[in-house]
C-alpha cells in the first residue's frame, strides 16, 4: 500500500534487491503489481547471489551485472546472448542491461519479431558501452548511478540508447570520486562536456575492449 501510495505521484519506479531478506517472490511481485499501474517505467536491479532477479516479472528494464545475470539464471558456459535471452524469456523482461566492470556495458533490446526469430541478430538487438572513465577510484555506487539516471532520462523522454548512455557517463562521473556520493546534474553536465570534446578510440588488450580517453 505505501508502495502504490507513493507511486501515484511518479513517473518511474525503481526496485533494488540487495539479497537481505527484504524481497522474496511473493513480495517482489507484490510491489511489481502494486506499483506498476501507477508509473510509466519499472526498472530494477539486484546484488547479491540470493536477490530474486528471476522474480521481477515485466519490468521494462534490468541492469544486472554479469556475475548476478549468471548466477541468477545458473549459467555460467552459455554466451551472453543466450543467458540474457533466458532471462528475458522467463521474466517477460523486454530490456536488459548486463554491466561487466572494466569492459562497460552491454545493453539489450528484444525485436518486435523476436517470438518467431531463429537467431540472436533478429531475436534481440544489442549496444556494447565500453567504460568512460580511463582508471576508476572507487567502483562503489557506479551501478546505482547507471540505474537512477537511465531511468530518469527514460522517464523524460529519453530513448534507451540515449538514457543507457547518459547512466553510462553518470556512471564514469561517481567512478572518478572517491565514496558513495550522489551524482549532481553539475557533474553530470561536465562529464557531457568532456566526452564531446575528446577524441575516443577503441583499444582491445585479450578480451577486453574499451575506450580510450
Amino acid at each position: 500500500d505505501h508502495a502504490a501510495d507513493a507511486a501515484r505521484e511518479c513517473s518511474a519506479a525503481i526496485a533494488v534487491d540487495f539479497g537481505l531478506g527484504l524481497f522474496t517472490a511473493r513480495t517482489l511481485s507484490e510491489f511489481a503489481n502494486a506499483v506498476r499501474p501507477h508509473v510509466q517505467l519499472l526498472t530494477g536491479d539486484v546484488s547479491g547471489k540470493r536477490a530474486g532477479l528471476r522474480c521481477m516479472d515485466s519490468f521494462n528494464v534490468l541492469f544486472p551485472s554479469e556475475v548476478e545475470l549468471r548466477d541468477a539464471v545458473g549459467d555460467y558456459d552459455a554466451s551472453l546472448n543466450a543467458v540474457v535471452w533466458s532471462l528475458m524469456q522467463e521474466t517477460a523482461t523486454s530490456r536488459v542491461v548486463v554491466t561487466m566492470g572494466d569492459e562497460g556495458l552491454i545493453a539489450f533490446e528484444r525485436t518486435t519479431n523476436a517470438d518467431s526469430a531463429d537467431s540472436w541478430a533478429s531475436r534481440m538487438t544489442s549496444e556494447h558501452v565500453p567504460p568512460l572513465v580511463r582508471h576508476a577510484v572507487d567502483p562503489l555506487g557506479c551501478g546505482d548511478a547507471l540505474l537512477a539516471i537511465a531511468t530518469l532520462a527514460m522517464a523524460s523522454g529519453a530513448t534507451f540508447a540515449q538514457a543507457i548512455y547518459l547512466g553510462a557517463c553518470g556512471a564514469a562521473t561517481h567512478a572518478m570520486r572517491p565514496g558513495n556520493p550522489p551524482v549532481s546534474p553539475t557533474q553530470l553536465r561536465k562529464t557531457l562536456e568532456r566526452l564531446a570534446v575528446t577524441h575516443l578510440t577503441v583499444e582491445t588488450t585479450g578480451m577486453a575492449t574499451r575506450a580510450v580517453i
